[in-house]
């Protein structure tokens, strides 16, 4: 498969899924509350910031241990192409990294 991007984005939505299904409740709640987004590679403005071009994925907000009423929610970001890069293009190593990301 070469780089398919609707076909990455459903294989990390499955991936994301089974890992969600795979958690205690109580934990599955607090996995629920972040959002994921999905993009190819990190923003020049992320680069800017200083985050590496071969950054797989960005967890941008507090822990969950120092949430505050004045903190920006939590948001999860998946850079899926780099995913697949480190993955050597091998779908089964694409959904592992996608879960241990």
């Amino acid at each position: 498969m070469d780089t398919d991007w609707p076909r990455l984005i459903r294989l990390a939505e499955q991936e994301w899924r089974r890992l969600r299904d795979s958690l205690p409740p109580a934990l599955r709640e607090r996995f629920d509350a972040v959002p994921v987004l999905m993009e190819e590679f990190p923003s020049d403005e992320l680069l800017d910031d200083g985050v590496a071009d071969d950054t797989m994925g960005l967890f941008e907000g507090p822990a969950f241990a120092e949430e505050s009423a004045d903190a920006l929610p939590p948001r999860m970001t998946l850079f899926l192409l780099n995913i697949w890069e480190e993955a050597d293009h091998e779908e089964r190593a694409f959904r592992r990294e996608v879960r241990v990301t």
